[in-house]
């Protein structure tokens, strides 16, 4: 995954850098007719290639780095649902009660609700300055 990205800033030796996302429809928008908006981010970066404030550089994401974001972010929250909706089914059903199904229902949505909580504080954790998933590739 490559994007380009205007840097806009210099902070504590790292550049700040303003980087277009794509937005859901796509990045075809003249031939769009909704003619949506799509902000930009900010992202801070160490500045190994020396780029000053007006360079526009190419960012890219690892492919080991984008496949083990999408697993955390996707599989683990799924997984544990669907754990939480098995487990709920058996003991709500051994426990004789008539409506276990949705109790279930109930319990795996609060647990995946759950991962995701503790997913976000985990990655709160990690400290203050994380390294970045995303690196630069070269000034354009």
């Amino acid at each position: 995954m490559e994007k380009i990205g205007y840097v806009i800033g210099e902070k504590d030796g790292r550049i700040v850098l303003d980087v277009k996302r794509t937005g859901s429809c796509g990045d075809k928008c003249k031939t769009c007719q909704s003619h949506c908006e799509v902000p930009s981010v900010q992202v801070t970066l160490d500045n190994h290639l020396q780029a000053k404030i007006g360079d526009f550089v190419e960012v890219g994401m690892q492919p080991a780095s984008l496949i083990k974001t999408t697993f955390v972010i996707y599989t683990i929250p799924l997984v544990m649902f669907i754990l939480a909706l098995s487990l709920g089914v058996t003991v709500f059903k051994n426990a004789g009660m008539t409506h276990y199904e949705g109790l279930a229902l109930l319990t795996g949505f609060a647990v995946l609700g759950l991962t995701f909580v503790v997913l976000h504080w985990l990655h709160g954790r990690s400290g203050k300055e994380k390294p970045s998933i995303l690196e630069m590739k070269k000034i354009l």
